[in-house]
């Protein structure tokens, strides 16, 4: 907590799942003008304190504290304050969420103004098959997320359970672009950021934040095991189901992301 009053913050990761949030975060607060913070609710012990949901509006959000709770954890001492909570991204990534969930750029909306928004996207055909492969391995500490069926195969409950696995990035990106502008919004390729050429991509990024570049140690976050990797049929799968949405993105983008090979 803030000795201050607080204030909103600078910037938030906003997505996506299984896209390297957690690592962006802890690497972008290497720069010593640039903080993730944290918090003790209840609510956010699941992702270690890190990811607030302030503005969502469900059982995971802690948007009932009120405003003046959440500006308390960012302080106003000269430096950058954000924080990681890719669940903002999640519900505008599928139409099939708008009007079935609650909106929570309709909250954003209320208080930021400024704020930063950063986005990073990976291969959707593996950033879908690793939620699928973190989902399974949270039913074994007994935890669960939605209604889909461990005992069916990962095809099965993508098609059955879409809106689970699925996230278009494209649909969010445009979504939020239309709320707080195109200069507002940077985009990270995760690849790229694991890659030799992530300085490059953390420099991009401060520059998109106003400070000075600052030489990053790449530290990897939440690498979890495979127990069955993915099949050349799952691949093939979700290679039709994308197509469409990864060509969309980067006529947006206005470059193809050579590394995801199977759309280039």
């Amino acid at each position: 907590m803030s000795n201050d009053n607080g204030k909103l913050p600078d910037f938030i990761i906003c997505g996506f799942q299984k896209c390297g949030t957690s690592a962006l975060g802890i690497n972008l607060s290497q720069h010593p003008k640039v903080n993730i913070t944290r918090t003790n609710h209840e609510k956010a012990q699941i992702s270690g304190g890190k990811e607030f949901n302030f503005f969502c509006d469900d059982r995971t959000s802690t948007y009932y504290e009120g405003i003046d709770w959440y500006k308390s954890h960012f302080k106003q001492n000269g430096s950058l304050w954000g924080e990681v909570s890719p669940n903002y991204g999640t519900w505008h990534t599928n139409p099939n969420f708008i009007g079935t969930v609650p909106d929570v750029l309709d909250n954003m909306k209320k208080h930021l103004k400024n704020t930063k928004i950063i986005f990073s996207l990976r291969n959707p055909i593996y950033r879908a098959y690793s939620a699928y492969n973190h989902y399974m391995q949270l039913i074994s500490e007994n935890i669960k997320f939605g209604a889909w069926k461990p005992d069916k195969s990962f095809i099965w409950n993508f098609e059955n359970y879409e809106t689970a696995f699925d996230r278009d990035y494209i649909f969010c990106i445009k979504k939020y672009e239309s709320a707080f502008t195109r200069k507002l919004i940077h985009i990270v390729n995760q690849e790229k950021l694991k890659s030799d050429e992530f300085q490059s991509e953390y420099d991009k990024l401060f520059n998109f934040l106003n400070v000075k570049s600052h030489p990053i140690i790449n530290k990897p976050s939440h690498i979890r095991t495979y127990k069955v990797p993915i099949s050349k049929k799952e691949i093939e799968f979700l290679k039709d189901f994308y197509k469409t949405s990864v060509q969309n993105l980067f006529d947006y983008l206005g470059y193809e992301i050579k590394e995801w090979t199977e759309f280039c």
